[in-house]
């Protein structure tokens, strides 16, 4: 039973610590071996089938592959929200903007400052964000 429930401990410990899989082979592993050894006897009929063991083992390791793969896919992501999610989208210049003026970026209006100058209604990336005020680029299509 020790050998299953280190199994399980070790499934638990691969969603919190980044070991790349390894904790996952290491589960998979000691619940085959827990499952194998759960009883003691020479009689084959009071023994776990394997043909028990292996699909419940298959199907835990399987699961969990699926929920790292995920986590790691999100991780690896862009930031869609907060300063890091506006790196990178395009606003609209509601003034010139001569070095500074604004821009309309998400539904809100802007301070900006520009490297060259745009005019009004041009469309400006967003290079950085600083406090509340933008650093443009004129967007090139």
């Amino acid at each position: 039973m020790l050998l299953i429930l280190l199994g399980i401990v070790l499934f638990i410990l691969e969603i919190k610590v980044t070991s790349y899989g390894l904790l996952t082979l290491g589960g998979i592993a000691s619940m085959v071996l827990g499952a194998l050894l759960l009883v003691k006897t020479d009689a084959p009929f009071l023994k776990v089938s394997l043909s028990v063991i292996i699909p419940t083992v298959v199907t835990f390791g399987a699961l969990l592959m699926i929920v790292v793969w995920m986590a790691v896919k999100a991780q690896l992501r862009r930031p869609v929200t907060g300063s890091e999610g506006m790196v990178g989208s395009v606003a609209v210049a509601k003034t010139d903007l001569a070095p500074r003026g604004k821009v309309f970026l998400q539904g809100e209006i802007w301070d900006a400052v520009s490297e060259e100058p745009l005019r009004e209604g041009e469309e400006a990336e967003v290079k950085a964000v600083a406090g509340l005020t933008l650093t443009v680029r004129p967007h090139r299509k």
